[in-house]
């Protein structure tokens, strides 16, 4: 390198170029954790939003009244998984064609699988045809897992 003197200013080329790659590198990292926590945060929303249903058809069941727009008094409720769907229905059995169901569809990145059905009962709020306890798995592509736990007396937990 040759040597500054006192009437020469500025930067040498290499040391445009270093700082150049230098900001080119923390903006890469900083993109790429926000990216991650933005899914994060998508991931723990349709968490939160599929147990905050959970307990409202369990209570609605319970309570025999209604706290959702659409619903009959007195009835069980239960929920259907399929296809990265879920839909909230009431009565002892899903059907697809009932104007009261209320579908939700997961985001693109994150997958549901779970049993079929899940009724709880009415007045109760048991889960039906259930000995044991059932499990709701949420899944994404960034390898975020959440169990979601139906016990037969109808209690409801999950891991984050």
């Amino acid at each position: 390198m040759r040597k500054k003197t006192k009437n020469q200013a500025g930067f040498s080329l290499f040391e445009v170029i270093i700082t150049i790659t230098l900001i080119a590198l923390l903006a890469t990292v900083s993109t790429s954790i926000s990216f991650e926590n933005l899914h994060g945060h998508s991931f723990a929303e349709e968490r939160d939003s599929l147990v905050l249903s959970l307990q409202q058809i369990r209570n609605d069941a319970m309570s025999g009244s209604c706290i959702r727009a659409i619903c009959t008094q007195g009835a069980s409720s239960g929920i259907h998984i399929e296809n990265n769907t879920y839909t909230l229905f009431e009565g002892e059995t899903y059907d697809a064609e009932n104007v009261t169901n209320e579908t939700t569809h997961m985001h693109s990145n994150n997958r549901i699988t779970g049993p079929a059905n899940i009724i709880f009962e009415r007045l109760s709020g048991n889960a039906t045809a259930s000995e044991v306890e059932q499990n709701i798995t949420l899944t994404d592509t960034f390898s975020r897992t959440s169990i979601i736990t139906i016990t037969n007396e109808g209690g409801i937990s999950w891991t984050n």
